[in-house]
């Protein structure tokens, strides 16, 4: 009995990162398009509407050096950094 919750919690330790990982791509696809979308429309608010999701979601879902990776792939101006209003790492 105790040899199968060992192999359930082998099992779920291995799962959890992976699912973590694929979470962290999703967001910082959906964080490039807001910032595709933005860039294209010159819209304030669709700035203020990246920034809230990079937050909210990209935040939560990726370490540090994954955030930072996907940020730079962007190669955002200093002006969309502002225009952005937060702290990118």
């Amino acid at each position: 009995m105790s040899r199968h919750i060992f192999l359930l919690g082998v099992i779920l330790g291995t799962i959890g990162p992976a699912a973590a990982g694929e979470e962290c791509r999703n967001e910082l696809q959906l964080f490039e398009h807001d910032v595709r979308n933005a860039r294209e429309i010159k819209e304030r608010v669709l700035w203020q509407l990246a920034a809230a999701n990079y937050q909210r979601r990209v935040i939560r879902y990726c370490a540090a050096e994954e955030r930072r990776s996907g940020v730079a792939k962007l190669k955002l101006t200093d002006d969309e950094l502002k225009l952005l209003g937060v702290a990118l790492e």
